[in-house]
C-alpha cells in the first residue's frame, strides 16, 4: 500500500548522471531506510537507468515514478530568465522521438568533455589516454553499471586528473575536471539541445507531464507565461528555492491548478548518509502529477 503521507523525492541523480556516482537500485535501498513513500531518478537526458531502479524499487518496497530532466535552450523572448533550462517529464512513454531528442542533448556534455580531454592531450597537460578513462570506469564501478561511460559526466576525468595531482585539496573531482578543462555550463554544444517549445511538444507526444525545473529566479508573471502552453507544472519543493519564493510557486500553481513537483536534486555519491538526503516534498506533489497526468489523458 502507498504510503501518502510519506515525503518524496522527484528529482534525484544515479551513476547514469552528471557528476553522479550512486547505483540505481541502492538509491531505492537507501530511500526507502530513510523513509521517503516514492522516488524518482530525474537523470540528464537518458533514460539508461530506469529499468534499473524500477527494478531496484520493486525489490525495496518503494513507489517509483519514470522521470527525465531534459537540458533545453531558451529562444523564445516572452520565457527568457536565463538562456537555458532544464524540463523534467515524469510518467513518458519511451518514443523514437523522445529518445532522438534525448540523445542530442546527452551528446552535448559529451562532445565538451571529449573535445577538451584530447585538446589537453595535445598540449601535454593531460598523459593518460580514453582507454585508461575506461579502464577506470570499469575498476571503479564495474559490470553492472554499464552506463557509466567516461564523458558522461566529469567524476571519472576529475578522478584521473586528481591521481595526477591536478586536484586541489578537497575539491571535489567533477570541480577539477571543469577547471582543468576550462569548462563552463552550459557548454558550448548547448545550442545542440532541444529548444523549450520542442522539449514540451516532444515530452507530450509522448504521455509525460511536464515541469519546470528550479526556476529559482523567474517571478510570478514569468512562471505564468511558462504555464501558458508550455509546461504542466513548477518544482516548487527544491533546495534552492527560499521559503517565500515557495509560497509564491504554491499560490500560483494551486491558483492556476497545474501539477507542482520537489526534490532533492541531489547527485548521490554513494553510501548510506542519509543526511543529504534533504528533500522535504510531500506526497500531494506526486499526486498532482498523476492527477495532471489523468488529465492529460
Amino acid at each position: 500500500m502507498t504510503d501518502r503521507q510519506g515525503r518524496v523525492d522527484l528529482h534525484c541523480h544515479s551513476s547514469a548522471s552528471n557528476g553522479a556516482t550512486g547505483k540505481p537500485a541502492d538509491i531505492a535501498r537507501v530511500l526507502k531506510k530513510a523513509g521517503f513513500a516514492a522516488f524518482a531518478l530525474a537523470e540528464h537526458d537518458t533514460l539508461a537507468s530506469q529499468d534499473a531502479a524500477a527494478k531496484g524499487a520493486m525489490e525495496v518496497g518503494i513507489e517509483f515514478a519514470p522521470a527525465v530532466e531534459v537540458s533545453t535552450r531558451v529562444d523564445e523572448p516572452r520565457l527568457q530568465f536565463q538562456p537555458y533550462v532544464h524540463i523534467l517529464g515524469y510518467y513518458f512513454h519511451r518514443t523514437a522521438e523522445l529518445e532522438s531528442m534525448l540523445n542530442r542533448a546527452y551528446q552535448g556534455l559529451v562532445g565538451s568533455l571529449r573535445r577538451n580531454f584530447h585538446r589537453l592531450r595535445a598540449q601535454g597537460t593531460i598523459d593518460f589516454t580514453e582507454e585508461d578513462l575506461r579502464e577506470h570506469v570499469r575498476t571503479a564501478w564495474g559490470a553492472d553499471d554499464s552506463w557509466k561511460q567516461p564523458f558522461n559526466c566529469p567524476m571519472p576525468l576529475g578522478q584521473m586528473l586528481q591521481k595526477r595531482g591536478l586536484g586541489r585539496p578537497d575539491e571535489h573531482p567533477p570541480e577539477t575536471t571543469m577547471r582543468v578543462l576550462g569548462l563552463k555550463y552550459p557548454p558550448e554544444e548547448y545550442m545542440s539541445w532541444p529548444n523549450v517549445r520542442e522539449a514540451c511538444e516532444t515530452l507530450h507526444r509522448a504521455g509525460a507531464v511536464v515541469i519546470l525545473a528550479h526556476p529559482r529566479c523567474a517571478d510570478r508573471q514569468c512562471i505564468l507565461r511558462w504555464l501558458d502552453g508550455y509546461v504542466d507544472g513548477v518544482e516548487v519543493y527544491h533546495s534552492r528555492n527560499s521559503a517565500d519564493y515557495r509560497r509564491m510557486l504554491l499560490e500560483v500553481v494551486k491558483g492556476t491548478g497545474c501539477a507542482y513537483s520537489g526534490g532533492s536534486d541531489l547527485h548521490w555519491y554513494g553510501g548510506d548518509d542519509i543526511d543529504q538526503l534533504f528533500s522535504d516534498a510531500p506526497y500531494e506533489c506526486l499526486e498532482s502529477i498523476k492527477a495532471a497526468r489523468q488529465k492529460r489523458r
